[in-house]
């Protein structure tokens, strides 16, 4: 078994004489709670612990039992620092949950601007839809966070996208007392 730390040097010592092929299998594998080491490591915050998991070619986007990928838990908790190594280990942003939820768009549920800013600038698809024919901004507007829906905006998001039963973002604003939100579509040249 693997035993974390959040000593580098520790880890590295406790994997040496360990086949790459046994140290793979054993990263990629799932605990009792259907988490692989990348989600554990992601949800303990620490940086070191990612890269080693990285360095040692783990499954960068294997997925928990609701289909979330490490990267996915980075942007949900606005870890932007293991967003952007996550980024840089070439982890896909374009995978779906069983919700059908991106990487961006826990990000946008989240308020988290500086993870959506991150997986933006890496081309993630800001419109990709989830089941619910969502976007990332029609997540951020429906959550009421102004910071994001000015990202998005600042993106060249469709701010004409409608959701499943037709509502656009300005809908949803006027539907849910969204008035920052409604006063940057509206400047931005939403109907």
């Amino acid at each position: 078994t693997f035993t974390f730390s959040s000593s580098r040097s520790k880890m590295q010592r406790s994997l040496e004489g360990v086949e790459v092929r046994d140290t793979k299998a054993s990263l990629d594998a799932e605990t009792e709670d259907d988490n692989t080491a990348f989600h554990s490591a992601v949800r303990s915050g620490d940086p070191a612990r990612v890269q080693l998991l990285i360095d040692a070619k783990g499954d960068i986007n294997a997925k928990d039992e609701d289909g979330m990928t490490a990267l996915m838990c980075a942007a949900f908790e606005g870890r932007y620092p293991l967003v952007q190594l996550l980024i840089d280990a070439k982890a896909d942003a374009h995978v779906q949950d069983k919700l059908g939820y991106t990487a961006l768009m826990w990000a946008a549920s989240n308020g988290h601007n500086r993870s959506m800013q991150l997986l933006v600038d890496a081309k993630a698809d800001i419109e990709m839809k989830n089941e619910d024919g969502k976007t990332a901004l029609l997540i951020a507007v429906k959550n009421g966070s102004a910071e994001c829906v000015k990202l998005l905006i600042a993106a060249k998001a469709d701010l004409e996208v409608e959701a499943e039963g037709g509502m656009t973002a300005l809908m949803w604003c006027a539907r849910n007392s969204r008035a920052t939100c409604a006063q940057l579509l509206i400047d931005a040249k939403a109907d």
